[in-house]
């Protein structure tokens, strides 16, 4: 567990620059869906949701979900985490391979006897 937390460390310090764009970019959505959500006509949202069935209702929240950053991110971002997960796995497994041939340490690698743990 101690090699898993180690190599998550040194894979967030090689890209903390990204990571504060990242979050730059987060916090200048967030500020537009707050600017966002206070001009939006809340008595038309609630009419056009009393024509939605009641599963849909129970999946998507009620009008508070629509109506605040919270739950506009809970439906937005949270609801999509699983997809944006695998990209990201897929990304990093796919990064693996090439990072080795370009650092030349493939062969230092392929040659070296491993355990089946390692």
């Amino acid at each position: 567990m101690n090699r898993i937390l180690i190599s998550v460390k040194e894979s967030l310090l090689e890209k903390k620059i990204i990571l504060l764009i990242f979050g730059g970019v987060i916090g200048l959505l967030s500020y537009f869906v707050v600017y966002m959500i206070e001009g939006m006509d809340l008595a038309a949202i609630e009419e056009i949701m009393a024509m939605w069935p009641e599963e849909m209702i129970e999946f998507f929240g009620d009008v508070d979900a629509f109506t605040n950053p919270y739950g506009f991110w809970a439906l937005e971002l949270l609801t999509f985490m699983w997809l944006y997960g695998g990209i990201y796995i897929v990304y990093m497994a796919s990064t693996l391979l090439t990072r080795e041939v370009e650092e030349k340490t493939i062969d230092l690698t392929l040659s070296k006897p491993i355990t089946r743990f390692n």
